[in-house]
């Protein structure tokens, strides 16, 4: 979930959630008149994995403020958090994969051309 400190950051949070759309990440912004803290405990509540908190600062950097719904805080790059949420994605296949048996599966290739994952069994 993408969540403005402030207005002015509107447009930076425009862009992620076009960049992590297009990437075909779910994704969702809250642009509501709230103070920033309520915006967090509700999508904690929700169980949101991750916030992107965007103010000024990381407006003008294009850093992201990632807060995860257990609290840690990190800064890192759209292309970092990116990376980050790809390989999550491709441990959590390969976890089901392994755990369900699929077509007798001995061993997987996972790949990520930065466009769509690939999972292969081998």
């Amino acid at each position: 979930k993408v969540l403005p400190i402030t207005d002015r950051a509107r447009a930076r949070c425009e862009e992620l959630v076009r960049i992590l759309d297009d990437k075909r990440f779910r994704v969702e912004a809250d642009y509501r008149n709230e103070k920033i803290g309520y915006k967090i405990r509700e999508a904690q509540m929700q169980k949101i994995p991750y916030m992107l908190v965007i103010g000024d600062k990381e407006a003008e950097d294009g850093s992201l403020s990632v807060r995860t719904r257990t609290g840690e805080q990190m800064t890192m790059s759209v292309d970092e958090f990116l990376e980050k949420i790809r390989k999550e994605v491709a441990d959590r296949i390969t976890e089901q994969m392994i755990l369900h048996g699929e077509g007798g599966l001995s061993a997987i290739a996972i790949s990520s051309d930065g466009e769509k994952l690939t999972v292969e069994t081998i």
